[in-house]
């Protein structure tokens, strides 16, 4: 039994020396004041005859204990340990080594930035967070490494000694990059450092497109020599990026000839003579068009959470500061506007793209977090939305435009919003600047609920008493927003009966308000009384009216016109579904016998594809409201468009249970008065258990109605009323019901009737 022990200890031994050996650790460094532990246990590990540690550091430059610790992790990562890896990982980063530090264990040659890489990414969540965090103080000693001005200057005078230096040294830059320029254009400013300069110049240039934003930016130089040296540099590299900034030095009257003549020729030599015939500012708006739609990029790494953005001072020249990864491009493309209008002030493309920018950035910083700014942006300068609202109604139809084409639904949120405390009805027409009519107008019609409601909202602000083309879009859109507390529908359109019920039960069971037909003629005609319809499926075995002819008929209404529809089968002889999908928008299919499970999955995706995602509960009350609110000044206003096709919405939210919103629909349905509104009016205000603010809003708006149409209201409702005066215990109920019987004018006697009944005895 012992001799097996003792076999079996030399066994682990020898195979703790042979994983180690191969993972490339010296066996030598494992060195023991005692026998070697249990597989998997931590091995104790003293420093070499040199003083140094497993990691080849001696003391001074790293303490021990953090070599064994991070070289046992890497050890147990190796062998699949990954208990024992999270342990000792977990101990390095207690230790919090300086990033510097912790870059050289990582650059140790059997470690590597791939092996952390790997780690944090691994299927243990806590090992891999643990990764993440070492690889970003690692990522903090890389950058520290790159902006070393100390060892940049270093690598910088020693190029000049031979070719082979120059290579050893130029790979130091090429790791510094973009942070070598200010270094490198400090030694070109100096006449005595005149020997280097051959060499620094040919470092910068085999950098090659790290140096080129810096170099753009130290055109502000008003060094004429350096700024020659810059511009020869900036036409041997070929980057297009440096057009603009080199047209703004041949266009400056405060530019000698030779720098005009070299910017000339620079400019030829990155994109021939042609670049010449273009303006500053033009080519300041092309590139200002590049960053903003990311077509180029000076961001290295764009999951860092910070990149440094260049700018240029008379007192610290050439200098960098730290922003938002997620808007620098926006920065530069701000940027490059403003330096636009530097060089023509009159250009009206460029104050739009501007804006435009600025609304952007304006999101992208608020969803970076509360902290995150501009870094370049001066402490006293005005709100994005002030630079929005005092544009003015031209410029804002321009930067609603852009992003409606663009799809930027925060950017067009942001020009409607300031467009509704500006705009008025002259803008809502064809403008002859732009090609697609009144931007305005076409958001009524954007996939995004809350592009729709906010663009519907800003036209009713403006309160239009003039026609417009595409005023009758604005009420549906007023009455979806009201419709929005009535709960998701869908139209369900199948020949199988059974089919047909199935889908409606499990619609029904997840919260959908649903209505169904067994032909195409019925599924129309549904669709334009629903409530809310939210979604269509339909089976292409329906008769009557072809599915395709359906699915035209939906389209042409605006009402339906970008309700998403689910195809059941999508098999059509003479109509391919391809062709169906690829001419009408927010469409798809499954085919015949899918199950309802994948039906509404296939509806919820269409769903958020459209925009329709239901709102928060919070924001859809809020929404609600305000559309209800809207339409009742509509109603109540000579605009130039009716509030009658939201009749059906208002009715539905004057029964609904949400107060606040059915007494304002009650509000916006007087003005709209006739028999059916009066009767379901009196509905309400009758209801058993109706709430008393409820009842006193609905018998209110019944006299006010009475008022402008007469009694519609059934014998039925009448004797109700009069027998309430009876019943009724609150005198303020009872005061409105008397409201209403003097409204209804009534036959003569019932006021006889009512002093008798109620006389004091």
């Amino acid at each position: 039994m012992m001799l097996r022990a003792q076999m079996r200890m030399a066994w682990v031994m020898g195979l703790v020396l042979a994983v180690v050996s191969a993972a490339g650790w010296p066996a030598a460094v494992l060195a023991q004041d005692e026998a070697a532990p249990a597989d998997g246990d931590a091995v104790v590990v003293k420093a070499d005859a040199q003083g140094k540690g497993v990691m080849g550091l001696s003391e001074s430059e790293a303490p021990l204990d953090l070599q064994m610790d991070f070289q046992q992790m890497v050890h147990y990562w190796k062998i699949a340990k990954f208990d024992l890896a999270r342990k000792f990982a977990q101990a390095v980063v207690q230790a919090n080594p300086e990033p510097t530090l912790l870059l050289r264990l990582v650059e140790h040659p059997e470690v590597g930035y791939v092996l952390m890489s790997q780690m944090a990414g691994a299927e243990d969540t806590e090992l891999a967070e643990v990764a993440r965090r070492l690889l970003a103080t690692t990522d903090e000693g890389i950058m520290i490494k790159r902006k070393d001005v100390d060892r940049m200057l270093e690598a910088l005078k020693a190029l000049d000694t031979n070719e082979r230096s120059y290579q050893i040294n130029l790979r130091k830059l090429q790791l510094s990059g973009e942070y070598a320029v200010p270094p490198a254009l400090g030694l070109l400013a100096e006449a005595s450092e005149a020997a280097l300069h051959d060499d620094i110049l040919r470092a910068l240039k085999d950098i090659d497109r790290p140096v080129v934003y810096p170099l753009v930016v130290a055109l502000e130089t008003t060094d004429k020599d350096l700024k020659l040296k810059i511009i020869d540099l900036l036409g041997k590299l070929g980057y297009k990026m440096a057009l603009p900034a080199l047209k703004a030095q041949i266009e400056s009257a405060d530019q000698p000839e030779d720098v005009k003549k070299a910017a000339a020729a620079a400019m030829t030599a990155i994109d021939g003579p042609a670049a010449l015939q273009k303006s500053a500012a033009q080519l300041y708006g092309e590139l200002a068009e590049a960053l903003y739609y990311n077509k180029i990029t000076t961001v290295s790494d764009p999951k860092r959470p910070t990149t440094d953005v260049w700018g240029w001072s008379a007192e610290t020249r050439l200098t960098y500061r730290p922003a938002p990864t997620e808007v620098v491009n926006e920065i530069l493309a701000a940027r490059c506007c403003e330096l636009g209008l530097r060089a023509s002030p009159d250009s009206p493309e460029l104050v739009a793209l501007w804006l435009s920018i600025q609304a952007q950035m304006n999101f992208e910083l608020a969803m970076a977090g509360e902290n995150a700014k501009n870094p370049w942006a001066p402490a006293d300068v005005p709100t994005t939305e002030f630079f929005l609202r005092s544009a003015g109604q031209q410029y804002l139809n321009h930067v609603l435009d852009r992003a409606l084409r663009d799809h930027r639904v925060e950017v067009a949120d942001q020009a409607i919003r300031a467009l509704s405390e500006v705009v008025n009805q002259d803008f809502l027409g064809t403008s002859s600047a732009l090609k697609e009519g009144s931007p305005l107008i076409r958001a009524l019609e954007y996939p995004n609920r809350r592009i729709r409601f906010n663009a519907a909202f800003a036209i009713v602000a403006c309160m239009p008493r003039k026609p417009f083309f595409g005023s009758d879009r604005v009420v549906p859109v007023l009455a979806e927003a009201v419709n929005l507390e009535t709960g998701r529908g869908v139209l369900i359109v199948d020949a199988d009966e059974n089919s047909r019920n199935a889908l409606t039960g499990e619609f029904r069971k997840a919260g959908w308000n649903v209505s169904a037909a067994a032909n195409g003629n019925d599924g129309v005609s549904l669709a334009r009384t629903m409530p809310r319809i939210d979604s269509v499926v339909l089976a292409t075995n329906v008769d009557n009216v072809a599915y395709t002819e359906v699915i035209q008929l939906l389209r042409t209404d605006f009402a339906t016109a970008l309700v998403p529809i689910v195809v059941v089968s999508g098999q059509d002889e003479r109509v391919p579904f391809s062709f169906l999908k690829e001419n009408v928008k927010y469409i798809d299919s499954v085919p015949a016998g899918s199950t309802a499970g994948d039906i509404m999955q296939k509806t919820t995706a269409l769903l958020v594809e459209a925009g329709t995602v239901d709102l928060a509960p919070e924001q859809s009350k809020a929404v609600a409201l305000r559309g209800a609110e809207n339409l009742k000044l509509v109603a109540g206003s000579r605009l130039s468009f009716t509030a009658d096709a939201a009749r059906g919405a208002l009715l539905v939210a004057a029964a609904g249970k949400n107060q606040e919103l059915a007494i304002v629909a009650m509000e916006a349905l007087i003005p709209l008065a006739d028999d059916e509104i009066q009767q379901q009016l009196a509905e309400v205000a009758l209801a058993e258990g109706a709430p008393k603010p409820i009842q006193i809003a609905a018998l209110n708006a019944i006299a006010q109605t009475a008022r402008h149409i007469g009694n519609k209201l059934t014998s039925a409702s009448v004797t109700t009323l009069m027998k309430k005066i009876e019943t009724e215990t609150d005198n303020d109920i009872r005061d409105a019901v008397g409201t209403v019987l003097g409204a209804l004018d009534l036959e003569a006697k019932l006021s006889s009737q009512l002093i008798r009944e109620h006389a004091v005895e």
